[in-house]
């Protein structure tokens, strides 16, 4: 009788009382709220307050879960332990705009919209909630590299994984497209889509020092070869007099292979090893390539001749890990990022960068990727700090970060205009969504994903692959 009028005492408070919200409440009486419901066998009354699971002490809630008994106690609960399972947090979140994304992406993936929207109801995020999440299941693994394709306006994206295996899946709804694409022995590092002769290919590489070239709907492979570089860290696809062409990054060189005929084109570009990174441009219908390296340079060459276009930029202080290029200001910029945990933004004209380097990551730069938001160049960025930064490119300032659960291994963009992140073992998409007037709106929605591992069949590992969905609330 004590617990249950002590607990009402705090309702009361907090429900239009002294306090009026749990964010009022003292520490010590939310620590100590869920000990005078269980007393009370009142749990699911403090279950079902979403606000009350938003600023719970989680070590003090988290034991007394399994007392939930009513259908709505229940869902909230196994929310909450998901997301407390999903989250490397480890402890009490000390920013709750970052908890409340962990319950409401965790309450999209139980197919609870409307549970999802409660949770971000006031975190100032305009509007976007988490509206449906879908998850499928993949290999053991994580996933390493991605890109995207679109075959007559089917759009797809391919995830490479550290197993080997490469998958394809539909970009609209993140299901399945055939069996895994196998065949590389080991890790495959790299990833490119194509169009080779009428047909859109997906072209690999990685730890066997092969490429590999499948096509996207079938699955059946096109053609293999050696890359004659090494193990393969990078692939761009680009279209030279009429031919099909991929530039391999690799251990030892960079070369350039005609994917019909299998056979190189020109010799190896051994200027620097170790080449981690490629992006290739078009400008006037003339591809120009831009590789980085292990040597700190950015090169910027002609892929007809081999021929560099400028010195070796030398801007970074350490590694180039990812190349991305773009426009600004009319001029073809390529973006890049390694290990001196700094975006950089270069004119590929002019062989210089373009203003100072942008500074944020707290960690080494692994993916970026260059598109347009609301009519303006941005490019996104992410590593091992577990963020992924959206970059304005007109003004050098980052717009948005997107938390992820582990570090961010690689970013794309869907041809359908979604931003593709892979995080560990997740691979997200995020959309850009429609606005009032049916245009694109140019906000992204803001999230904290939850990991997505789960046991497999036989008490293995199973990695998903999950495509959250984002929505505006009606």
């Amino acid at each position: 009788m004590q617990a249950s009028l002590v607990l009402d005492r705090i309702l009361s408070a907090v429900r239009g009382g002294e306090w009026g919200r749990w964010s009022s409440v003292p520490p010590y009486l939310v620590r100590h709220t869920i000990h005078h419901a269980v007393e009370a066998d009142r749990v699911d009354e403090l279950l079902v307050d979403v606000e009350f699971l938003i600023h719970a002490d989680i070590a003090s809630l988290r034991p007394e879960l399994r007392r939930a008994t009513t259908s709505a106690a229940r869902l909230n609960a196994e929310v909450y332990e998901r997301a407390c399972e999903a989250s490397l947090h480890g402890g009490q979140y000390s920013d709750l705009a970052d908890w409340r994304w962990v319950l409401a992406v965790e309450a999209a993936r139980h197919g609870e919209p409307n549970l999802a929207e409660r949770f971000v109801a006031d975190t100032g995020t305009e509007g976007w909630v988490p509206r449906w999440a879908d998850t499928v299941s993949l290999d053991e693994g994580w996933a390493t590299a991605v890109a995207c394709g679109v075959v007559n306006d089917w759009h797809f994206i391919a995830v490479a994984g550290s197993t080997g295996a490469v998958w394809i899946r539909d970009a609209a709804s993140g299901g399945p497209i055939g069996a895994p694409l196998t065949g590389h022995r080991g890790h495959v590092s790299a990833i490119s889509t194509a169009d080779l002769a009428g047909r859109q290919v997906v072209v690999t590489g990685g730890a066997d020092s092969t490429v590999r070239v499948s096509d996207a709907i079938s699955g059946d492979l096109v053609t293999a070869f050696e890359a004659g570089c090494g193990w393969v860290n990078a692939i761009a696809c680009v279209r030279l007099h009429g031919r099909t062409v991929a530039v391999v990054c690799g251990d030892e060189s960079v070369r350039l292979w005609d994917l019909a005929s299998k056979e190189p084109i020109g010799g190896p570009q051994d200027a620097h090893r170790w080449a981690r990174a490629v992006a290739c441009v078009d400008p006037d219908d003339h591809p120009v390539v831009v590789t980085g390296s292990n040597d700190h340079g950015v090169r910027i060459w002609d892929p007809d001749g081999g021929m560099l276009l400028h010195p070796p930029m030398r801007g970074h202080r350490d590694r180039v890990y990812a190349a991305s290029c773009g426009v600004l200001n009319g001029r073809h910029v390529v973006v890049t990022g390694g290990d001196d945990d700094a975006v950089h933004v270069s004119d590929i004209a002019a062989g210089r960068e373009v203003y100072q380097p942008l500074m944020g990551h707290t960690s080494w730069v692994s993916a970026v990727v260059c598109t347009v938001v609301d009519g303006r160049p941005v490019a996104f960025s992410g590593g091992p700090d577990r963020t992924v930064r959206m970059w304005d490119l007109t003004t050098a300032t980052c717009r948005a970060i997107l938390v992820m659960p582990v570090e961010v291994h690689a970013l794309s963009i869907s041809s359908d205009g979604g931003l593709v992140v892979c995080s560990g073992s997740d691979v997200l998409v995020f959309d850009q969504l429609a606005g009032e007037n049916g245009e694109a709106d140019g906000r992204w929605a803001r999230a904290r994903l939850v990991h997505t591992t789960a046991t497999a069949p036989g008490g293995g590992r199973g990695v998903t692959d999950a495509k959250w969905h984002f929505g505006p609330r009606e």
